[in-house]
């Protein structure tokens, strides 16, 4: 055991109980962005499309329910914070991106655009 895992310490530098609080900060975050993405969804979805669609109903799905609704805010959910944990978990790898967070949170926003332009081909 280092001296390190011995005083309550990761290897990281944060003791357990900083590293537990960061992990739930990343999570609030990420649920924060889910909940403003559903929100999001909702307004264009709902709110701007939604007297089009009702229009033709014959041409969107027939099997849309309250619980398909919540089952998609869930996943959007989950999303976020799954993308939220890989930007925290990549940030280290890539020092040379920019100093400031805005420049990185767009340099990282880039890549996730483009793993899914590609990965979509």
């Amino acid at each position: 055991m280092t001296v390190a895992a011995a005083r309550g310490r990761s290897t990281r530098g944060w003791t357990t109980q900083e590293g537990t609080v960061t992990t739930l900060k990343i999570v609030a975050v990420g649920a924060a962005a889910g909940v403003l993405a559903n929100v999001t969804g909702y307004l264009i979805t709902g709110r701007l499309f939604h007297p089009y669609q009702a229009k033709t109903p014959s041409t969107w799905r027939r099997s849309e329910s309250w619980t398909h609704y919540q089952y998609a805010m869930a996943i959007r959910i989950a999303a976020c914070i799954a993308i939220a944990l890989v930007y925290v978990a990549v940030h280290d790898l890539a020092p040379g991106i920019g100093t400031s967070a805005p420049v990185r949170g767009t340099a990282f926003a880039l890549i996730l655009w483009a793993v899914t332009v590609v990965s979509g081909r």
